[in-house]
């Protein structure tokens, strides 16, 4: 859904989507973000049809979902804000997000720069860590995850740097990496979005290719059609309900 897509549900701002959309786990409202006069922060209501403007800022904003849709996690340009549905209060927070974020489970998931963090988010208690660059002949430049997905539910993630990609298991704390160069550079080399089961990925916008792979990261098979009117959009998640077919990019038949 890119910003023509979304004239089609409001026509409540005027200007183009900028960056992220993030809809609600429960599937009623979109959270995201426009430019006009400066980049705007919108929560909108898929059933009532309203639009309230969270904020404005000069930054394109980060939106984390609560896993009960009941609020919502966004930054106003270096603060961070909680939005309460119920009450429309605005709080500022301290806690870590990155766009790579997910709440699920009662845990929030944090896909960082170097790894994965783990918090319980009823108090913000750091859990766990998984820091997965462990060589310490490359510089902090070549450590840094510039490419980064990670699962709707948090249990799977991906990053890459400038010499390799890793595929993370969240919740067993395992790892494994693939180098950017040599025979199997091309295995898991870019990943969208990430299926729930962790063993099927998208990637692409205007060109989408459907990947299924095994536990290593080998491919198994594929799908790719080029959808009409979906712009860079496409390659956002939680855009789409992404427990639908029992979390399955695919079907049985299809793959």
């Amino acid at each position: 859904m890119d910003g023509t897509d979304l004239r089609l549900v409001t026509d409540d701002f005027d200007g183009r989507t900028r960056g992220t959309l993030r809809r609600s786990p429960n599937n009623r409202y979109l959270a995201y973000a426009y430019a006009n006069d400066g980049l705007h922060k919108v929560l909108f209501d898929l059933k009532t049809q309203e639009s309230i403007i969270l904020g404005s800022s000069s930054t394109l904003p980060i939106l984390v979902w609560a896993e009960d849709s009941s609020y919502l996690y966004y930054s106003n340009g270096r603060e961070y804000i909680k939005y309460t549905l119920a009450t429309k209060k605005k709080e500022a927070v301290d806690i870590r997000l990155t766009p790579q974020t997910v709440i699920y489970g009662g845990k929030r998931i944090v896909v960082s720069d170097a790894g994965v963090a783990v918090y319980r988010e009823s108090d913000n208690k750091r859990l766990y860590d998984i820091l997965t660059e462990e060589d310490d002949t490359k510089t902090v430049e070549e450590r840094i995850y510039r490419e980064r997905a990670i699962s709707a539910n948090g249990k799977y993630a991906w990053a890459k740097n400038r010499y390799h990609k890793v595929f993370i298991d969240v919740e067993n704390k395992t790892w494994f990496a693939v180098d950017n160069k040599g025979v199997d550079k091309w295995k898991i080399h870019t990943m969208d979005n990430i299926s729930v089961n962790g063993d099927e990925y998208q990637m692409g916008a205007a060109w989408v290719t459907l990947y299924a792979m095994d536990k290593g990261g080998n491919k198994l098979s594929y799908k790719r059609w080029t959808p009409i009117g979906t712009g860079r959009s496409a390659r956002l998640s939680n855009v789409y309900n992404a427990f639908a077919n029992n979390g399955r990019f695919f079907t049985k038949e299809g793959k």
